[in-house]
């Protein structure tokens, strides 16, 4: 779907572009003499709750170093959230900002659970705990910047100063993004209104779908749009 709209939209142009490309990645692997395993999981395994018990299970399956317990807690955060596109970002104080810096500052503001072990986080010293996202957001800095801001009460100031406007502004931004985002509905009535795309779409997932249809018929069932999708093309078949 073309980025930047608040509605489907996607031409003929750009179709191609839209990638479902699932048995044309796996035909290599399928040839008889290569006597590779495939294995497909069900997108439920990897929800948040199930995601690290299934990557263990698999390690042990497919013979792969396990995921560490510490890393746990990252299992059950998703990537693709609220903050895609959004975070993470770089924020860089010159000396154009501060006369007495003799090098540029560099601070990462990210989701906490991508925290660098060589960094600290400022969240603390230079945000409110009743700020948007506070709970969920790090500010990090490296212990060589830290150092400058520690020494610059001037620099602490601007920057909460600024931080307040910064995740004021993201608060905004993500809150657009969850009212504005398209719906799969909205995606399966766009596709009924244009048959030349739908026609198009339903033979590339007959031609993508094949194998996965055949092996784990269950995964399929379970996909509520898609099956959706092939209601609605045999019906208006039917029709057309």
């Amino acid at each position: 779907m073309r980025g930047g709209g608040i509605k489907p939209d996607i031409s003929k142009e750009n179709f191609k572009n839209v990638s479902f490309r699932y048995f044309t990645l796996l035909k290599p692997f399928l040839k008889p003499e290569l006597n590779h395993k495939i294995v497909y999981i069900d997108m439920q395994e990897l929800i948040p709750q199930k995601a690290f018990e299934t990557m263990k299970n698999l390690a042990k399956e497919l013979d792969f170093t396990p995921p560490k317990e510490e890393d746990k807690e990252k299992f059950s955060q998703i990537f693709w959230n609220k903050f895609q596109f959004l975070l993470p970002t770089i924020l860089k104080i010159t000396k154009n900002d501060f006369a007495v810096l003799k090098k540029d500052l560099r601070i990462k503001l990210c989701e906490k659970y991508f925290k660098d072990l060589d960094c600290v986080d400022l969240k603390e010293e230079l945000i409110e705990k009743d700020t948007a996202f506070y709970e969920e957001i790090a500010i990090l800095v490296n212990a060589e910047d830290l150092k400058i801001i520690k020494a610059h009460q001037e620099i602490q100031e601007k920057l909460k100063i600024y931080l307040k406007e910064f995740f004021k502004a993201l608060e905004y931004w993500v809150n657009f993004k969850l009212q504005n985002q398209i719906k799969e509905e909205q995606i399966l009535i766009y596709l009924k209104e244009n048959k030349i795309l739908r026609k198009k779409l339903k033979q590339i997932l007959d031609e993508e779908l094949a194998h996965i249809k055949i092996h784990r018929p269950d995964i399929v069932a379970s996909w509520k749009y898609y099956n959706e999708f092939e209601k609605i093309c045999e019906e208006l078949d039917k029709i057309q």
